[in-house]
């Protein structure tokens, strides 16, 4: 099939084509390009990457490389400015240079909800991507991502991610719940039974969405202190018809650094709380039957807020606030156990609300080490498993050696009697 392409690629990728497909022309190349080898601008849609950007020199090339590199070419790439004081803004000028897909957007500082909501406002692609300035995507991850949505017409495509420490490690295997969603390739949040908000991530990095389908529900970003995305995957999540899950990684995001915007650095964790009021009021106004749901989410954010913090007078003095105003406000009708999807979180939050701080303290000790003593057999589990693989490997080495031997020995037999038979015909 005969294939015309227009865009801009670099010396690199032109040497390339060249010696693979004996290319020769430098402003435009035509040759005979396999069409799922190729992704052209008139075959397939645009798809908007918004990338939110404030002091990320650290890692930003890493990321910028990891879009430019996508094996699917068709990309309007926003990178928005939000008042960065470093390099940020000269590295993004020159990847703007080489790379006529790239636009940079400046604002004042206002925070990553502000950043990505003019993103959106100036997207024009079919679908949507984001992506955190100090994270990377795998190169083919919006091929990936594009293709299982057209198959099945996606709102939202969720991919799974794991984590890099700040040892380079990488870590974990997460973006969805499996046990949680349907059993088929393609499902609407009505048929996710129970506790939906846990059933994937807040974030929206791991996730690609069609762009009617957020602008039909008028889909925004909280413009507050962190947390910013949590309405908007899940106020996306809710109201979507179709929804694909694709179970390669295809992120790796980055823990342990700062580069989204200022506002994470002023540490104040009210924009949980006004996320968690908006689920509440939104959601449950519209759909009643989530109660359940946005309760066991407000659990577990609180739960996971009072973890992270480090220092005990902090706690001591989070609590009454905690239990005075985040439980009576988010979980006014909700205090016995059934309303608890995670009976451990259900004993966690007693001790919370009745036993105090020490009480509580104490909790977590057993809770975790509940958990640790789980690991413990898991790991015992494992290491008697590997035993036994291992045994059993080596026994099926040592058969393959008495076969290998015997088989050398049958065919010596065998060129031996032939020799001999061939002697006597003589």
């Amino acid at each position: 099939m005969l294939v015309i392409i227009s865009f801009s690629i670099s010396l690199t990728q032109l040497k390339k084509l060249q010696k693979e497909y004996g290319c020769t022309d430098y402003d435009y190349y035509v040759s005979y390009f396999p069409m799922e080898e190729l992704h052209t601008t008139t075959e397939y849609p645009l798809i908007s990457i918004v990338v939110p950007v404030y002091n990320a020199e650290l890692f930003l090339k890493e990321s910028c490389d990891s879009i430019i590199a996508q094996t699917y070419s068709n990309l309007e790439i926003l990178f928005i400015d939000d008042g960065s004081t470093d390099d940020s803004p000269e590295i993004l000028e020159r990847y703007a240079q080489n790379d006529g897909r790239i636009r940079i957007i400046r604002q004042e500082n206002r925070g990553a909800g502000a950043a990505r909501n003019l993103g959106l406002d100036m997207a024009k692609g079919e679908y949507l991507s984001f992506l955190d300035a100090d994270d990377f995507f795998e190169p083919n991850m919006i091929r990936i991502a594009y293709e299982k949505s057209n198959l099945y017409n996606a709102d939202i495509c969720i991919f799974r991610y794991d984590r890099i420490d700040e040892k380079n490690n990488f870590i974990g295997n997460l973006g969805y719940t499996h046990n949680l969603l349907p059993d088929k390739p393609c499902f609407s949040a009505e048929e996710i039974k129970e506790d939906i908000f846990n059933s994937t991530n807040p974030m929206v990095w791991n996730k690609l969405f069609r762009s009617t389908f957020i602008r039909d529900h008028e889909i925004r970003f909280m413009e507050i202190y962190d947390v910013n995305d949590m309405y908007f995957t899940y106020k996306s999540l809710v109201n979507a018809n179709r929804i694909v899950v694709v179970s390669d990684i295809l992120l790796h995001y980055r823990i342990g650094h700062i580069s989204l915007s200022a506002d994470r650095k002023v540490g104040n964790w009210i924009g949980l709380y006004k996320a968690l009021l908006s689920i509440r009021d939104d959601i449950i106004i519209c759909k009643p039957e989530l109660e359940k749901d946005v309760f066991n989410l407000a659990v577990k954010c609180i739960l996971r807020f009072i973890n992270r913090i480090q220092d005990i007078e902090v706690i001591y003095s989070s609590i009454d606030d905690i239990k005075n105003i985040w439980i009576n406000t988010l979980l006014p009708n909700y205090n016995d156990e059934f309303s608890y999807y995670n009976h451990r979180e259900y004993a966690r939050m007693q001790a919370l609300i009745n036993d105090g701080v020490e009480g509580y303290l104490l909790s977590e000790k057993m809770h975790y080490k509940y958990r640790l003593d789980e690991y413990q057999i898991q790991h015992t589990k494992l290491v008697r498993e590997y035993h036994d693989i291992h045994e059993v490997y080596n026994q099926m080495s040592f058969k393959y050696y008495e076969i290998s031997s015997l088989k050398k020995h049958v065919k010596y037999y065998i060129k031996k009697s032939i020799k001999r038979l061939i002697s006597g015909i003589k």
